[in-house]
C-alpha cells in the first residue's frame, strides 16, 4: 500500500501542485492542525481550539479537476457482454464508467466546481504557532492545514496492481460516451471492482487535495513555518501515534514529501 500512496502522492503533487487528501474523503478544514501518517490523517485539533484566530481568503473561481494517469476510461450499460452483465450489478437501463488500469499506483482524480480556499494572513498565524511552540503547546510533529479543495461530485480510484478495474454507476440519464460529472444522477457507487488500492465517490462536496505547514527548528537559525514539501536538508525524526495521539511510535518527521515516511526505517540512517 505504500508505494500507491507515494504514487498517488507524487501523482497529485505534479500535477496539482496540491497534496491528495489521504485516506481519500477524508475530512481536512482550514486550521485543523494533525498527524500526517501512511495510512491516514489523524486530527489532533485545530486553531481555534488552540486559541489562534484566523481568518479565511474568499474562495476561488470554480474549476473542474480532471486527471486519469494510466488509466484507460470506457463506458458499459446492463446490457454490456462481459463480467459487469454476469455480476448482475448494474442495474438495468443504467450507464457505468469503467476504468481500466495498466499499473498499481495508477490513479483517477475527477471532481467538479472545485474552488480553493486558503488562511489569510500567514505571517500573524506563523507568530501565534510558534509562540504556542516556544510554550509547549505545538508538538513538532503537527501539520496545519492551510490550503484545501473542495468540490463535488468527486471520484477517486487508486489502482494497487496492474490490470485492476472498476465500474462506476453514472445512472439511467446517463448517455454512453458523453461524460460531464455535474450532470451524472446516479449513486456513483463502484462495483465490479479487483485490484484496487483505495476508491472513494460521493456526489456531496468534499475535499481533495490540501496544503499545510509545519514548524521547522532546525539547528541553525529559528524555528519557522514551513511548507510541507519545501527541501529540508536533514529530516529529524520524532514520534508517531498510529490511533491514539499517545501512542508512541518512530517516524519521519520532517519529510521533503511523503515518500520518507513511507520508507522510514526503524531508526535514522545516513544517506
Amino acid at each position: 500500500m505504500h508505494s500507491v500512496l507515494r504514487s498517488f502522492w507524487n501523482g497529485s503533487l505534479g500535477r496539482f501542485n496540491r497534496f491528495p487528501v489521504w485516506l481519500p474523503g477524508n475530512r481536512m478544514s482550514l486550521g485543523d492542525v494533525g498527524v500526517l501518517a501512511p495510512d491516514d490523517w489523524y486530527k489532533a485539533t485545530d486553531l481555534a481550539r488552540l486559541g489562534v484566530e484566523a481568518e479565511h481568503d474568499a474562495p476561488g473561481a470554480a474549476s473542474d479537476y480532471d486527471h486519469s494517469d494510466g488509466a484507460t476510461l470506457s463506458f458499459v450499460t446492463s446490457a454490456s457482454v462481459g463480467e459487469v452483465a454476469h455480476a448482475g450489478w448494474l442495474p438495468s437501463g443504467h450507464v457505468g464508467l469503467r476504468l481500466d488500469f495498466r499499473q498499481g499506483g495508477s490513479f483517477v482524480l475527477k471532481a467538479k466546481a472545485v474552488r480553493v480556499s486558503r488562511l489569510a494572513d500567514l505571517a500573524g498565524v506563523e507568530a501565534h504557532v510558534l509562540d504556542l511552540y516556544r510554550r509547549g503547546k505545538w508538538r513538532r510533529e503537527w501539520v496545519l492545514v492551510t490550503e484545501v479543495a473542495v468540490g463535488g461530485p468527486v471520484i477517486v480510484v487508486i489502482a494497487k496492481e496492474s490490470r485492476a478495474h472498476a465500474v462506476v454507476n453514472l445512472g439511467a440519464d446517463a448517455v454512453v460516451g458523453e461524460f460531464d460529472l455535474g450532470r451524472v444522477r446516479g449513486s456513483l457507487d463502484i462495483g465490479s471492482e479487483s485490484g484496487l488500492g483505495a476508491r472513494f465517490t460521493t456526489r456531496e462536496q468534499s475535499a481533495v487535495l490540501w496544503r499545510g505547514m509545519y514548524v521547522s527548528d532546525g539547528l541553525i537559525g529559528s524555528a519557522r513555518l514551513k511548507q510541507r514539501g519545501e527541501t529540508e536538508p536533514a529530516a529529524r525524526w520524532g514520534r508517531r501515534p498510529p490511533h491514539e495521539l499517545d501512542t508512541p511510535e518512530v517516524y519521519l518527521m520532517e519529510p521533503t514529501d511523503l515518500s520518507e515516511i513511507l520508507t522510514a526505517p526503524a531508526e535514522p540512517t545516513a544517506d
